[in-house]
């Protein structure tokens, strides 16, 4: 009876059980353990075999070459003592004739001078553009050229070249052999060969050219490769892999490929054997395993199926239990389980949990009570969300502020409902409810901005995002507190403005006016960037002031002070200095350039007629001119320079440029004329 009701006991004979299927499991990893060493055994064996195909294809090229070489060798003799007949020479060398098909001797410049067979319309001919040719000639080594076909014969040839040295080392010719590769004595059997029942050998260059393969049909043709699949067999091996590999062809068969690099001559000996054949037995064993575990596996499985129902029986009446109090959250019904063992013990705790959870419940809804009333009742902005960012509360200043109601935010994104924009630069800015998930602290704004509202309107805001953790110090949300600061914004930006510019004329003011031409002198000395300074004083303008009083000085000063501009760039700076006096500088200009501007301000200014009270007035201007350079220490130094050149302008007549240390420039008139000099 105790061992029924012992809950240990029980989940011991499932464990028992459960290991009759790792002893399985076990079986099937042997299995693959088998099957691995057997694929590379037969890996070996076959790379085996095309290792000794591809040492008897380089012996036979190297014994090829070392027949040219011993012909050239006794040819240098031959040269050394005097003229050759070439050809007579190769006829005497019948050796030859048993390897090569055709021999030839080419002269250093690339002609034909000498071959066996003899065919006189060969003699002469240029080669000197065969790549084995230039080859031959620029290393001074011998060359086994790539395959190419035979126009007689259309069969794969190789041309193989060896340079002949006089006594110096210098190449006086070069003996050339070429013979058919699917000879039997060459290549001839190589496609012949198999490779258990269906596989078979074949030979291929570097670049993929087929030279000898048991399809006549894929001779001299590049292999198919897959671009698709660069780790594909073929791809392996055309990149210089070495070896035995499994994978699947161009068609797509899963084969057991090996490959093996010449020495002598940059090709490759393939061995393709289909997988089907190859792994033919391990899959057999395979299948018998697999039926076996898989009979084996459902007998297991319905005999622990119907004993761990049997056994847990108790533990899903207490899962019933539990779902019943799930479904109904607003009443409690205890489970009663019979006995004394663990589930009963996991009910009755559950039972004592239920009973706390609904009385934590109870405080906790109380709480929250508390805390809506109190965030109803803030008159600043607030906004909650989850850890993911979703918004999940905004009390109504934060409804009216944001333009949004609760119940269309709730659930949506920080982004769409908190969307802020940089008063500076108009672009997009990092919330504070993101920076603060991501900080896990309290952050506040440090720029202005400005929120982008519900109906698209903009309104100033200040704000400040701090993380809400649980008690176990995980964060779970974020609160967000603002407060709407247009009023005070605005008149923060008014006051800067006043400070910074004329009140009567909205040019710039002479503190802005020195801060800009601070700057160009600081510009001047460290990067050597020209400025110009502008100092422009009116002409006759106390008659105005005397005649027509302070109203019409005042609007005069209003229309030359919107006249200005017109000639200057947006990163120049216009500004009234004070009384009648304003100043102009020129950035990145140099003298020469501020001149032609200063005249065309002296010409508007002059042609300007100022009427009052049915009165005309008519005013010019004396302007002055200095250059911001880099020998200049501090801005007084060019305010000098520049008024200087002014009192100098008053001096020689009014109505007239000069620029500091010159002479006054011509007086123009409206249409461009020269005037007569004031002097």
């Amino acid at each position: 009876m105790q061992l029924r009701h012992n809950l240990k006991t029980r989940i011991t004979v499932c464990l028992t059980l459960l290991s009759i299927a790792v002893v399985l499991l076990l079986g099937i990893f042997q299995l693959r353990l088998i099957r691995s060493e057997m694929t590379e055994g037969l890996a070996n064996q076959q790379f085996s075999l095309i290792s000794k195909v591809a040492d008897d294809i380089d012996q036979k090229l190297l014994l090829n070459e070392a027949l040219l070489g011993s012909a050239g060798a006794l040819l240098s003799r031959q040269l050394a003592r005097g003229p050759v007949d070439y050809t007579a020479f190769l006829v005497e060398r019948p050796a030859l004739a048993t390897i090569f098909d055709y021999v030839f001797v080419f002269s250093p410049e690339g002609r034909i001078v000498g071959d066996y067979p003899h065919k006189p319309e060969r003699i002469g001919v240029d080669i000197s553009d065969r790549p084995y040719f230039t080859d031959t000639i620029s290393t001074g080594k011998p060359v086994v050229s790539q395959p190419y076909l035979a126009r007689q014969v259309l069969t794969p040839q190789v041309m193989i070249t060896m340079p002949v040295h006089d006594a110096q080392g210098k190449i006086v010719a070069v003996l050339g052999g070429s013979f058919n590769l699917l000879n039997r004595n060459m290549l001839g059997t190589l496609g012949e060969t198999r490779v258990g029942k269906t596989g078979h050998l074949y030979l291929m260059t570097q670049d993929g050219v087929v030279v000898a393969h048991p399809d006549k049909r894929r001779i001299m043709k590049k292999v198919r490769v897959d671009p698709s699949q660069p780790d594909g067999v073929m791809n392996k091996a055309l990149t210089g892999f070495e070896g035995s590999v499994e994978g699947d062809n161009a068609p797509g068969v899963p084969v057991l490929a090996s490959f093996k690099h010449l020495k002598v001559v940059n090709w490759i000996t393939v061995a393709i054997l289909p997988a089907e054949e190859a792994l033919e037995p391990i899959r057999l064993a395979q299948w018998r395993l697999l039926m076996s575990i898989l009979v084996a596996s459902v007998v297991i499985a319905v005999g622990v199926w119907l004993l761990l129902r049997w056994l847990l029986s108790p533990l899903m009446r207490l899962r019933d239990g539990i779902e019943r109090q799930q479904a109904q959250p607003h009443s409690f019904e205890p489970i009663v389980l019979p006995g004394d063992d663990e589930v009963s013990a996991v009910a009755h705790a559950f039972n004592a949990l239920m009973v706390e959870r609904a009385r934590t419940l109870g405080a906790l809804h109380a709480e929250k009570e508390r805390l809506l009333i109190t965030l109803h009742s803030i008159g600043d902005p607030v906004i909650t969300t989850d850890a993911n960012g979703w918004i999940e509360y905004l009390n109504p200043a934060a409804e009216r502020l944001t333009g949004w109601r609760m119940s269309d935010a709730h659930g949506a994104s920080f982004d769409i409902v908190f969307n802020l924009i940089s008063e500076e630069t108009d672009q997009p800015v990092v919330s504070p409810i993101e920076q603060a998930l991501k900080a896990n602290r309290p952050v506040s704004m440090h720029t202005q901005c400005l929120l982008r509202r519900r109906d698209g309107t903009m309104v100033a805001i200040d704000d400040s995002a701090a993380p809400i953790h649980d008690a176990n110090g995980k964060v779970v949300g974020v609160v967000l507190v603002m407060q709407d600061v247009t009023r005070q914004r605005q008149l923060a930006n008014k006051a800067k403005w006043e400070a910074y510019h004329d009140a009567l004329t909205g040019l710039s003011n002479r503190r802005d006016f020195e801060e800009q031409l601070a700057s160009a002198v600081v510009r001047s000395q460290q990067r050597n960037i020209p400025s110009a300074l502008l100092l422009i004083d009116l002409d006759h303008f106390k008659p105005v002031n005397d005649l027509g009083g302070h109203a019409a000085g005042d609007a005069l000063l209003m229309q030359i002070a919107a006249l200005m501009p017109r000639f200057v760039r947006d990163r120049d700076v216009v500004a009234r200095l004070g009384g009648d006096e304003f100043a102009i500088l020129l950035n990145h200009c140099e003298v020469a350039k501020a001149a032609g501007v200063a005249q065309k301000v002296r010409i508007a200014i002059a042609a300007l007629e100022f009427e009052w009270e049915g009165r005309s007035y008519w005013v010019s201007a004396s302007i002055g001119i200095a250059q911001v350079g880099s020998d200049l220490d501090h801005i007084s130094e060019t305010l000098r320079q520049a008024d200087e050149a002014c009192y100098d302008a008053k001096a020689a007549g009014r109505n007239c440029v000069v620029i500091y240390e010159g002479t006054p420039l011509p007086l123009l008139n409206a249409a461009g004329s020269e005037e007569s000099s004031p002097h």
